[in-house]
């Protein structure tokens, strides 16, 4: 397959839908750094890598499957469009996120919930002081 000079957005699958979604979490998770840490060095590499890590890892779960599914469907092959789906950002910054967070000892403002354990954590607790992986 021959994929014409400019349509690349348009038929490759991480183009048309996933990256959007990855771009759009890393973005909210930026932001959520920026108001709340700015000391954090997020241009760092061990930062940074921490971050792409923590957020690829909360992208591959199953309850997203329906998701990645969605850009093979919307790229034009010849796979069934799933019938319901949530995105990643909706899933993980769901409205009820800003409650407290379910580390133990915690006084802060949740922001994320992991798609694993269904807890809400702040920012230290998932990305700052310690990477979550349940």
């Amino acid at each position: 397959m021959i994929i014409p000079p400019g349509c690349t957005g348009n038929i490759q699958v991480l183009d048309v839908d996933i990256f959007n979604e990855f771009k759009r979490v890393i973005k909210y998770i930026t932001g959520q750094l920026q108001f709340d840490r700015p000391d954090y060095k997020i241009n760092r590499r061990d930062e940074t890598l921490k971050m792409l890590s923590a957020v690829y890892r909360q992208i591959c779960h199953p309850k997203l499957q329906p998701w990645a599914q969605y850009a093979w469907s919307a790229s034009g092959y010849n796979i069934v469009r799933p019938p319901g789906f949530s995105t990643p950002a909706e899933l993980l910054f769901p409205n009820n996120v800003a409650a407290d967070c379910s580390s133990t000892g915690c006084n802060e403002t949740s922001f994320i919930k992991c798609l694993y354990c269904d807890n809400l954590l702040c920012i230290d607790h998932f990305l700052v002081k310690e990477v979550h992986d349940c």
